[in-house]
């Protein structure tokens, strides 16, 4: 009887490879075949920025002797916003903010856009929310991924007709060299 079980067990375990194996050499297609995107990718280290309040001196006692602290500052990482505009229809807007517990980590910037083969007009504006933070920087553009520009607000904004083949990616991602966000092509 256990012989029988094991016998079962190692064809199933048999025939359970064999299907797996199988199905791994079928191709899968995860977009129709003329379909082209347009791919934003970037990370940046943000502007800090501190969230500040004076507690109470009912809550400062509370507090154990040595976390007694007079100005309660959090601090933050300015949040951005993205827009992206294709043939001047806004296809993405939204805000984001650092990673973490604390939102001090870097932001990161990963969008997908599918579009058809041929030329587009792309926009892509991404700039710090100003006051989003008390303390925060004002200007609205923000620090490069690791060299932050000298105030060149156009760093951080593209406007530009892509041509697209089939089945092409276009990478719009942040140019250390140039200090700007730039567009690249490459294959599909």
């Amino acid at each position: 009887m256990m012989r029988a079980r094991r016998v079962a067990a190692t064809v199933v375990a048999v025939l359970l490879t064999t299907g797996v194996a199988a199905l791994s050499r079928l191709p899968v297609t995860l977009t129709r075949s003329d379909e082209a995107r347009l791919r934003l990718s970037w990370r940046l280290q943000g502007r800090a920025g501190e969230d500040c309040r004076r507690p109470s001196p009912e809550e400062l006692e509370r507090l154990p002797v040595h976390m007694r602290n007079p100005a309660a500052c959090i601090g933050r990482i300015t949040p951005y916003r993205l827009e992206v505009g294709v043939d001047g229809r806004t296809v993405v807007v939204d805000t984001l903010h650092a990673a973490g517990a604390r939102a001090d980590r870097p932001i990161y910037v990963f969008r997908e856009i599918r579009l058809p083969p041929g030329d587009h007009r792309v926009a892509v504006r991404f700039r710090a929310l100003t006051g989003a933070l008390p303390g925060a920087e004002a200007g609205g553009d923000p620090p490069a991924a690791e060299d932050p520009p000298t105030g060149d607000s156009s760093a951080w904004a593209i406007d530009e007709v892509v041509r697209l083949r089939e089945r092409e990616i276009a990478l719009v991602t942040y140019d250390r060299e140039r200090r700007a966000l730039t567009v690249r092509h490459g294959g599909g």
